[in-house]
């Protein structure tokens, strides 16, 4: 398995966590899970921001899809799709603004504050 899809061997990813039905997922982004879920999904899916108002639910699956494969690569689809609920929307919808919020790069200044804390 490629350490760098995996979330037990790569410390440098950090992950958001959601919960859905009792269960726990942690989702990130990378450029090759964003590849994978818009050929599986047909759509684009770092267009614009991550505003969900108006936000389709076509590119919301996609998203969370995308998120998910990093730490659960056996994830498909259908199983995404799943976990998108009225009763589940808005927690979806925050876990994905914090796996994209944790996914960006740090800045220098951040990163070298970071390392002197720990």
């Amino acid at each position: 398995m490629d350490p760098l899809t995996n979330s037990q061997t790569n410390p440098i990813r950090e992950y958001a966590t959601l919960e859905v039905d009792g269960e726990q997922y942690q989702l990130c982004y990378d450029f090759r899970q964003f590849a994978e879920a818009e050929r599986i999904t047909g759509q684009s899916l770092l267009i614009g921001d991550f505003n969900f108002d108006g936000m389709s639910m076509v590119r919301l699956r996609g998203l969370l899809y995308a998120a998910l494969k990093s730490a659960h690569p056996d994830v498909t689809l259908e199983v995404a799709e799943r976990m998108i609920r009225f009763d589940t929307a808005s927690s979806v919808m925050d876990a994905i603004a914090r796996a994209n919020e944790l996914s960006k790069p740090k800045k220098k200044e951040d990163a070298v504050e970071g390392a002197i804390a720990q």
